[in-house]
């Protein structure tokens, strides 16, 4: 088979939708006709535009008369809705969240049953995907990961409620205009709260579904087995796309056939590792380890609620260890607990104190002047003492804004007028450890250290370079110094730190 007919297969398989119909699996299957046409006035809307077709439905934008407002309706026919045996109006409202696409009311107007849902402006997120595929970058990362997280509380809500999706996918979920992520149709979504009598799913759309979703399709599982961590599956799929713009499983090769696609992926899918793509950015050890929990073969190996995926979503975004998925990376967690703890934030109001002291002197320019410039011990002249105050503080600006190199510049040149000024050493200590230059870093802490900086929080950020670089030994001996010399004010962040610091040891292996 040719790469383009690999494309075009894979691409099928992904819009494939299964729905049961007259005691058979049916594949994108129109119950519509045709589509009803502009200006056409059905109950109380009036047709707008065509935004979407799906296996049992038409979506289209309409004006509510009534209320004069702009809806997104939904049209199916009555014999095709009680065929498919679905209540999607009242579970969508009974799951109200921000993250879920609101429904207004629910009517049969002769042989069609309407749906008007909240109009949503923006694209799909398969949309965007097809835009975007090919751009990836840090800000896309934290995109995803806020997209998902914020999806995961929706489901975690639904999930509490009885409720699961069982067909999330690209195509169902929308942006608004500020980029607020909403999930949408929930046509074969599950309740077991006996409401509607429905126990197991029935539908979905195959290339999403879960290794026990599928096998439930042909028969090789109960329905029972298929859960909320389905659900987690289908999303960990939608993370992996927005991340790589890629596809987690080689699969191109599954036949067309609902059956037998249905069995080829589940044996895939059990049998195959996560693949991360080599051409796409590297993503960070702690979060390859959510999706690959996310896509774990056995339910039980996953996130057992969409909360503890959220949750650790959240984590990795505000840079703390992960809870619930292996946090691998010992650099990593190191890096991220520096992140949290920035050593500026003392260092600073030191400037600013010594800074004042030296407000009466003349204001000089800041370019260098090699006369200014203090030897290793020598003496530093008064104008050369206050350039270095002041380029060591547009230096902790800029660790402010996360610009680690123009940060560190300023701290090299603070240096390069004073080198005596322990706070920029040990700032230029934290610029590095940020850059990941951690032997550097460590050099830099050091030598603040020798230059009288012995404050709890040199020694606890000390630690946390030597504990990136391996040396436990040495981080233990600075968290106890830190615990030692800690000021008042230092004391409850420097526990802490030592709290964070003992949890990370005894999570490595």
């Amino acid at each position: 088979m040719t790469q383009a007919s690999n494309s075009q297969t894979l691409t099928a398989l992904r819009d494939m939708h299964v729905t049961p119909r007259d005691g058979a699996w049916a594949v994108n299957a129109l119950p519509l006709d045709q589509d009803l046409p502009v200006g056409t006035i059905i109950g109380d809307f009036q047709i707008e535009s065509l935004l979407g077709r799906g296996g049992l439905s038409r979506v289209y934008r309409a004006r509510q008369r009534s209320l004069d407002r702009t809806v997104a309706l939904k049209v199916t026919l009555v014999r095709e809705e009680h065929a498919h045996g679905t209540d999607e109006g009242r579970t969508m409202a009974a799951v109200v969240h921000d993250h879920i696409v609101p429904v207004f009311s629910e009517q049969t107007v002769g042989e069609f049953r309407l749906l008007a849902m909240g109009f949503i402006a923006g694209p799909t997120l398969a949309e965007f995907l097809a835009e975007q595929r090919d751009t990836h970058n840090e800000s896309r990362t934290s995109f995803a990961c806020r997209t998902i997280r914020d999806l995961a509380q929706a489901l975690a809500h639904a999930h509490r409620l009885g409720v699961l999706h069982c067909d999330i996918k690209p195509a169902n979920i929308l942006f608004t205009p500020d980029g607020r992520a909403l999930l949408t149709d929930f046509n074969v979504a599950v309740r077991r709260d006996g409401v509607d009598g429905s126990n197991h799913p029935v539908g979905g759309t195959l290339s999403y579904m879960a290794p026990e979703h599928l096998a439930m399709l042909t028969g090789r599982s109960a329905p029972a087995t298929v859960d909320e961590r389905a659900d987690l599956y289908s999303l960990g799929l939608v993370l992996f796309e927005l991340l790589t713009g890629t596809w987690p499983f080689a699969e191109s090769e599954a036949t067309t056939d609902p059956l037998s696609a249905a069995a080829q992926l589940q044996a895939i899918r059990l049998a195959s590792p996560v693949r991360f793509p080599a051409t796409a950015p590297r993503l960070a050890p702690s979060l390859q380890s959510i999706v690959q929990k996310c896509l774990a073969p056995q339910p039980a190996d996953r996130y057992r609620t969409a909360d503890e995926l959220a949750d650790d979503l959240d984590r990795y975004l505000t840079h703390r260890p992960l809870r619930f998925a292996m946090d691998p990376s010992l650099r990593e967690r190191a890096t991220n607990w520096v992140r949290r703890h920035p050593a500026w934030t003392v260092t600073v109001v030191a400037s600013v104190l010594i800074g004042a002291l030296a407000i009466r002197f003349e204001n000089n320019s800041l370019a260098p002047a090699p006369a200014e410039r203090a030897s290793v011990n020598g003496p530093i002249s008064i104008a050369a003492a206050r350039h270095a105050l002041e380029w060591d503080r547009r230096g902790c600006e800029l660790l402010t804004h996360r610009r680690f190199e123009d940060a560190l510049r300023c701290f090299d040149q603070a240096v390069a007028f004073n080198s005596q000024l322990a706070p920029a050493h040990h700032n230029r200590g934290v610029a590095r450890f940020r850059l990941g230059h951690f032997s550097s870093a460590c050099e830099s802490f050091d030598r603040a250290a020798e230059l009288g900086n012995t404050t709890g929080l040199l020694f606890s950020h000390r630690a946390a370079v030597r504990f990136a670089l391996g040396d436990i030994a040495g981080a233990e001996t600075d968290f106890t110094r830190a615990k030692k010399t800690a000021s008042a004010s230092e004391l409850a962040e420097v526990l802490a730190n030592i709290l964070e610091f003992e949890t990370l040891r005894a999570a490595t292996p």
